[in-house]
């Protein structure tokens, strides 16, 4: 059996995706049934739930079938994306707007004194193919992506540093 979701806009239509103004969740079970979901409805502590239940799944899903550290990563710009407004985010190739900042300011000191300065020129890229084209542009740039580069393998090597100082008592070792 296979069913259909989708999600109810205020204007009537439909959407594939959740969206933002999204007023419920519509699910066509076949055989003629289908059944509306309305969030207005649900409890707000458990809306609470509901959100902490997806953003587990969303990051989750971020890093399927990758390595632990490219899935810290994917799951740490996921979260960047969706604390800037961006649900639907393409996974592949896609740096972090906060570690590009940094990369840029790096590079470019003169002209982006502070990260911050360098997280707003990329906050005002358009999130359009145009703006795309931008952004990729910016994160081919040689020296960035040198500093990029270099600031993942730092990070990957506090992790491995953090990791290795915790201690084991064996029995999870013992139970494989």
């Amino acid at each position: 059996m296979s069913i259909k979701k989708q999600f109810l806009l205020p204007d009537g239509k439909t959407s594939k995706h959740a969206a933002a103004n999204a007023l419920a969740l519509q699910i066509d079970f076949g055989q003629g049934t289908i059944n509306t979901y309305d969030v207005s409805k649900i409890n707000k502590g458990v809306l609470v739930c509901l959100t902490l239940h997806g953003l587990s799944q969303k990051l989750g899903d971020a890093g399927a079938g990758k390595t632990v550290d490219e899935h810290i990563e994917r799951a740490d710009t996921v979260f960047e994306g969706l604390m800037e407004g961006r649900w639907i985010e393409r996974a592949e190739g896609v740096t972090r707007s906060s570690l590009l900042a940094e990369a840029i300011a790096e590079v470019k000191p003169a002209k982006y004194k502070t990260v911050a300065e360098a997280v707003a020129m990329l906050a005002a890229i358009p999130d359009t193919d145009e703006g795309k084209k931008k952004r990729k542009s910016i994160e081919s740039i040689p020296e960035v992506v040198k500093v990029l580069e270099r600031k993942k393998a730092e990070r990957a090597a506090e992790r491995a540093k953090a990791a290795a100082a915790v201690k084991s008592d064996g029995k999870e070792l013992a139970a494989l």
